[in-house]
């Protein structure tokens, strides 16, 4: 059996700020604003980027597709109810976390994400290595060569601060997500890099981590680093960041730790799904071990 998985399907357009706020309302208010023109006309945008933001609200969980238009999920209800402006830092790592563990409609980002070793490299190398993981992840030998380019080219702006000498300062280019600190760019070299402990919310690391308690009762702390869609893989976590939050997570009694005799396993103590996560989040001011910290843009 083949498996499914999306090249491209971006339009070329990293996420942009203010668009999936934008997004977000227009469907709120109108589940067939997509049928017009794409949607253009009523997200002030051009067509290809209308385009780009309807999938990028569909890879991150925002909206699902019905026979009768599109409609909001309930992650994407609770984004416009308790932060419409996406102006909290912990809503993009909601969505980027949904988004790099999406490997059929964002491939080349669960790749890159959950199985790329690259730690410093070029656009070239880059290049190289996806197309060498796509290979083998999809059983192709030939696959487009300027899709995965593309792709290449739109994570990378996507997750860095990519400011050109020709750029119009008024022209919102800038993704926020480079704010996350996940890469880091030098030039015509970039680096994976370990976002600060006050920019990561510790709900977050609980969020993704109930996804994977979802797989398993379970779990060995190297699993919570190395596994795809791991804390660890998602955010760029090693072993000393994975212990703070594990440790936080247990004084808030929510798992249970175990390091005694080099066992190194995580059981889950406290019983909610993911959403109801991000509901406590947003509903109780942003409280988990939150002193001194600044986890808000």
């Amino acid at each position: 059996m083949s498996v499914k998985y999306k090249i491209k399907g971006h339009e070329t357009f990293a996420i942009r700020e203010g668009w999936l706020n934008k997004g977000i309302a227009a469907v709120y208010d109108n589940p067939k604003v997509f049928q017009q023109n794409s949607g253009a006309d009523a997200l002030g945008v051009g067509t290809n980027m209308a385009k780009a933001i309807r999938y990028w609200m569909r890879t991150a969980g925002l909206l699902e597709n019905r026979k009768d238009g599109v409609y909001l999920t309930e992650l994407g209800k609770l984004i416009y109810e308790k932060d419409c402006y996406i102006e909290d830092r912990m809503t993009l790592w909601i969505i980027h976390s949904n988004i790099a563990a999406n490997k059929e409609l964002a491939t080349v980002w669960y790749l890159f994400f959950n199985a790329s070793a690259l730690k410093e490299f070029t656009k070239d190398i880059l290049y190289v290595e996806i197309t060498r993981m796509l290979e083998l992840y999809t059983e192709k030998e030939e696959l487009s060569v300027r899709s995965i380019s593309d792709d290449c080219n739109v994570l990378l702006h996507m997750y860095t601060d990519r400011k050109e000498e020709n750029d119009d300062p008024e022209e919102k280019r800038k993704s926020p997500f480079a704010e996350l600190g996940l890469l880091k760019r030098e030039g015509k070299h970039y680096k994976k890099t370990t976002p600060k402990l006050n920019h990561l919310h510790p709900s977050i690391f609980w969020y993704v981590l109930k996804n994977m308690f979802m797989e398993s009762r379970e779990l060995n702390i190297r699993n919570i680093i190395e596994d795809e869609n791991s804390p660890g893989r998602l955010m760029h976590l090693g072993r000393i960041e994975v212990n703070h939050y594990l440790d936080i997570l247990e004084e808030e009694d929510i798992i249970t730790v175990n390091r005694t005799a080099g066992l190194d396993m995580v059981y889950e103590k406290k019983k909610v799904d993911s959403l109801e996560i991000l509901r406590q989040y947003y509903s109780t001011g942003r409280r988990i071990n939150n002193e001194q910290h600044d986890y808000h843009r």
